[in-house]
């Protein structure tokens, strides 16, 4: 068995922004107003929640997207020195983006991913096996304006939701369940999550975990017996932001869950 520990929404901003152009702290301003918190308080956080992982003993970490506030150069930088300094391997930390992470455009995540992340951490589409579960992560931005907070996983991705013959863990940051109602939908879900969310239902042996709700909460999708669906509270908004799990060849399971 496996202890797999679950971060998300780290909203990292650069350490010194004075170098931003005008345009650049008009993004910032508004996409922080309603998380004051400091960009020291934002890694100290970061840096506290790998060291609780790193003390529980958890063999894996995945972080489930918007590492960053809104996709700087310096601020993907900040948060792989904080993976790096943690004392997990390159192997033991899985990154995934968020929606923040593309506000500059997707390929700002790309370059970090290709770049000074991969030096640190597996990065999206690096499929895996940990204790006999599957490991896929996935990439649910858009390229949008940072008013919106939409995703989508697309056709090509929902293949990896079908003909699951294994315990199958997906990463991605989006719920895969609709949880918002009206035209709020279309500010803050997947435009695909009708699909997605079928999907999920019809496998059993299919679990996920996301970010994006800065919610602690297990969800059943429909016809599921068990809670199959997880999501952790936000790095940026409290020190109780890890989650820990178990995870072997029955599946995957909140710790001190346990199966018959």
């Amino acid at each position: 068995m496996a202890l797999l520990a679950q971060l998300s929404d780290a909203h990292l901003i650069e350490l010194d922004a004075s170098e931003r152009e005008a345009s650049d702290w008009l993004r910032l301003a508004f996409l922080s107003s309603y998380r004051p918190s400091r960009a020291e308080s934002r890694a100290r956080k970061l840096a506290r929640a790998f060291a609780r992982a790193r003390e529980a003993g958890a063999d894996h970490v995945v972080f489930t997207g918007d590492l960053t506030e809104d996709a700087a150069p310096a601020q993907f930088a900040l948060f792989a020195q904080l993976v790096g300094e943690s004392g997990f391997t390159r192997e033991q930390v899985t990154i995934i983006p968020g929606n923040h992470d593309a506000y500059r455009g997707r390929d700002a995540y790309a370059r970090a991913a290709a770049g000074t992340l991969a030096a640190v951490a597996r990065t999206s589409h690096e499929v895996f096996e940990l204790d006999n579960v599957r490991v896929v992560p996935l990439d649910s931005t858009l390229d949008q304006h940072y008013v919106r907070a939409a995703g989508r996983i697309g056709v090509a991705q929902r293949e990896h939701l079908r003909d699951v013959t294994q315990p199958t863990l997906v990463l991605q940051h989006h719920p895969p369940l609709a949880h918002v109602r009206g035209p709020l939908a279309w500010f803050q879900e997947l435009v695909d999550v009708a699909e997605v969310q079928r999907a999920v239902a019809a496998t059993q042996q299919l679990y996920v975990m996301h970010g994006h709700v800065h919610r602690d909460r297990d969800l059943f999708p429909l016809g599921a017996t068990r809670p199959r669906v997880f999501s952790p509270r936000a790095v940026v908004e409290t020190d109780a932001s890890v989650r820990f799990y178990e995870v072997d060849e029955r599946g995957v399971r909140p710790l001190g869950e346990r199966q018959d």
